[in-house]
């Protein structure tokens, strides 16, 4: 049975954990104090945010190629096997800036 419901409820809490790992680390303060820290934090974040992308994939496919393309991921990368590859972002690679994914939807 295809319980896309359960799917995204699992997907947007592995999102939370991954949002509570980034702000409870404060990579932001770490900058002046501990630099290394700071970029290992980062780099962990950047591979959530590439696991969740690929788990999101199935479901809003363009979206997701655009965040994917902003960290350095292609197309080709985008597969569940490599949701556990640590080594595809590319290490001092700059992010890309992207448009809004999503227009807020207003009342």
């Amino acid at each position: 049975s295809q319980k896309i419901n359960l799917y995204i409820k699992e997907v947007i809490n592995l999102s939370f954990n991954s949002n509570k790992y980034f702000n409870d680390l404060e990579p932001w303060k770490l900058k002046k104090s501990n630099q290394d820290r700071m970029n290992t934090v980062l780099y962990c974040s950047l591979n959530q945010i590439k696991s969740i992308c690929i788990l999101l994939h199935p479901i809003i496919p363009q979206s997701i190629e655009k965040i994917l393309e902003s960290i350095g991921i292609d197309k080709e990368n985008i597969l569940l096997k490599n949701i556990k590859n640590t080594s595809l972002l590319e290490v001092g690679y700059k992010i890309k800036k992207t448009n809004i994914l999503f227009k807020k939807i207003e009342k």
